[in-house]
């Protein structure tokens, strides 16, 4: 087998070479996104279950008990103890959590002045941080007919929740905040998952290039590995792109 395919690449080499140079453009071009949604926007990260397991089953009642999408902001730097920052900052939220409330899709604005007691109610004893240095808005969205409209609506409230710190600050300086949702935790570990493999080829291949031109003494013979090496990259992601079309890939 492998005798037949090496006389036929060698009967046409220029066809074989052109061919796999193709693939790996193309696997290259849509894998970072050139012809539309790249295969890291296509990724997802979640928590590693095994099926049939207590965890597992677990993560899928939590799932079926609420359908609704979660944005969080920690604000930090309030001493939430001082009444007259207390005071100051309740007054402060009342406007923006009405803004946050009327954007599409938002059912639930929760923080801990949202009660008439505020900070003195055991129920929003869990929105303050253990320090008392700060506390959590939490935003509950309705589920969405379509993924698009779910993803506008998030970022909408995440973007709203973005200009809170700032605005608190005004009445407690040294405020800051943290927006927080499981979309944002994905983006930003494939994010990395993307910065880093880039980096690490960046490193590896020229590394691979001087070692192997050492070992066979020379760039011509040192290099066809690298090529094959860059081709297997990019076709690997290729394939990976394909797989995203029928299966959930994670990151």
């Amino acid at each position: 087998m492998w005798t037949a395919l090496t006389h036929r690449i060698l009967r046409r080499p220029g066809l074989v070479i052109g061919g796999w140079a193709l693939i790996v453009v193309v696997s290259l071009a849509v894998a970072f996104g050139v012809t539309g949604t790249g295969l890291f926007e296509r990724m997802h990260s979640g928590q590693p279950q095994i099926p049939g397991s207590e965890s597992h089953e677990g993560m899928e009642l939590l799932a079926d008990d609420d359908d609704s999408t979660r944005v969080t902001l920690a604000l930090s730097g309030i001493d939430v103890d001082d009444p007259e920052i207390a005071e100051d900052v309740g007054a402060a939220l009342a406007p923006l959590r009405q803004e946050v409330a009327a954007l599409p899709g938002v059912t639930v604005v929760l923080d801990p002045f949202v009660v008439p007691d505020g900070l003195a109610d055991p129920a929003v004893a869990a929105l303050v941080a253990q320090d008392r240095q700060g506390f959590l808005v939490i935003v509950e969205l309705e589920p969405a007919e379509t993924p698009a409209e779910a993803d506008a609506q998030r970022r909408a409230v995440e973007g709203e929740l973005g200009r809170m710190p700032a605005q608190i600050a005004q009445v407690s300086p040294g405020a800051s905040g943290l927006v927080s949702s499981t979309a944002l935790l994905t983006s930003a570990v494939v994010d990395q998952l993307q910065a880093d493999l880039i980096r690490g080829e960046a490193i590896a291949l020229p590394l691979s290039l001087a070692v192997m031109v050492v070992v066979f003494g020379g760039f011509l013979a040192a290099g066809l590995p690298l090529i094959g090496a860059v081709a297997s990259i990019g076709a690997g992601m290729g394939m990976l792109v394909a797989l995203t079309e029928v299966l959930t890939v994670d990151s």
